[in-house]
């Protein structure tokens, strides 16, 4: 999939724009208010990266099922929303995933943030210490 150039991004180079996603959209201050109580089981957060990306860095209590691997979603409760996310706003992975999840019946919306700009704001992320940092 190819996107538009349209702005410069923050690292001096143009920011690929993304069209416009069918799927919702979860703020961090969501999700964080959604899984403070994690008992509840009102919400489930999916990392649709790669799993050397989920290895590197993942956002606590997160479940990895990579792109190639969509196939396992049944593995998902049916009564929770579930929030994918992936490595940020311009990445194409969670929006894939809550595509077919919703195909699939479930609740889903997409985190507009991922695990490094959770991490940059604070947030416990989870890391696998033989693994090298995946780069923001």
């Amino acid at each position: 999939m190819f996107y538009r150039l349209s702005r410069i991004g923050s690292t001096g180079f143009p920011a690929p724009s993304r069209p416009p996603s069918p799927c919702l959209a979860r703020s961090r201050s969501e999700l964080e208010q959604l899984t403070a109580r994690p008992d509840a089981g009102e919400v489930v957060v999916l990392d649709a990266r790669p799993e050397a990306g989920f290895r590197a860095g993942h956002i606590r209590g997160a479940r990895s099922i990579p792109p190639t691997e969509l196939h396992r979603l049944g593995e998902l409760p049916t009564d929770s929303e579930v929030v994918a996310c992936c490595r940020g706003p311009v990445c194409a992975y969670a929006d894939e995933a809550v595509r077919e999840m919703t195909r699939h019946g479930l609740r889903a919306a997409r985190l507009e943030d991922g695990p490094p700009e959770w991490a940059r704001a604070g947030l416990a992320v989870d890391r696998e210490p033989s693994v090298e940092r995946e780069r923001p």
